[in-house]
């Protein structure tokens, strides 16, 4: 096969014994196959764009390159069409692809042969989905974004130090070590975990800390589309919230031997 000229299918996939195998499955149907060897975003934008693919077979998770979300629109707008191969079982996250531009998701847990048949299916069809699956899709995501702005929305309620308590809660303190640290009385400190406890509407600071947005809430952001969502925005405003230093925050090292966990300096 020529390394220059169009390809039918270009497998995008950060493991590399599934992506030959998918690869070779595939060759011996006859098809076209490329492996992106880099899967850096702008390396597989290049690629496409180079060997104009009829489908990218493209992996959600890309590593340490992150998640390929951004990667359907600029593979649709060089004209080829996206088929997501993953191991993601979140379903919100998938409906993001299919909103997307994505013609749909196969997962990774299927056996080789069965993939190799939803692939060249894809190829015929041109969608894995009906209309009707297709806007089940894309309204579970809208109820999905419009839990996450109901989940998060208490936290713009917080001020500006309760932020700061929370998010040293978050880190392992406690309201004696903050106290010692910010040079104010322990009731000051406590008295400010009860009022993060009353905004966020629960009982203990664990639930508070469980409530926070976390590194999967992360994840889902990166896979919310293109940011103009009014959900989206009042996603990461929850998520700066907890995880933006307030000014005059300076890290130095732990006064708590055994700890181990870094303490920051917050004026009274």
């Amino acid at each position: 096969m020529s390394e220059q000229g169009p390809v039918d299918v270009i497998v995008v996939e950060d493991h590399e014994l599934l992506a030959q195998s998918v690869t070779y499955a595939l060759r011996a149907q006859g098809l076209q196959v490329a492996t992106s060897g880099d899967v850096a975003l702008d390396a597989v934008a290049a690629l496409v764009q180079a060997r104009q693919p009829r489908l990218v077979l493209l992996d959600l998770d890309l590593g340490e390159h992150g998640t390929s979300l951004p990667l359907i629109g600029r593979c649709v707008d060089a004209g080829a069409r996206v088929l997501m191969l993953t191991a993601v079982k979140d379903r919100a996250r998938l409906a993001a692809c299919i909103e997307a531009g994505a013609v749909g998701v196969v997962s990774k847990s299927q056996p080789l042969e069965d993939l190799v048949t939803a692939i060249t299916e894809v190829m015929e069809r041109g969608t894995s989905l009906s209309d009707t699956e297709r806007q089940s899709w894309l309204a579970d995501l809208r109820q999905h974004r419009s839990q996450e702005v109901e989940r998060f929305e208490p936290f713009e309620r917080l001020t500006e130090r309760e932020r700061q308590v929370l998010d040293a809660l978050i880190d392992g303190w406690s309201a004696d070590d903050l106290a010692a640290e910010w040079v104010v009385a322990v009731s000051t400190v406590r008295s400010q975990i009860r009022s993060i406890l009353l905004k966020l509407g629960v009982n203990s600071q664990l639930s508070a800390i469980a409530l926070s947005p976390g590194e999967d809430d992360h994840h889902q952001h990166e896979d919310g589309g293109d940011g103009e969502d009014e959900h989206d925005r009042v996603l990461e405003r929850a998520r700066a919230l907890v995880v933006t230093p307030a000014v005059g925050l300076e890290a130095h090292s732990d006064p708590c031997p055994g700890r181990g966990v870094p303490l920051r300096t917050v004026g009274p």
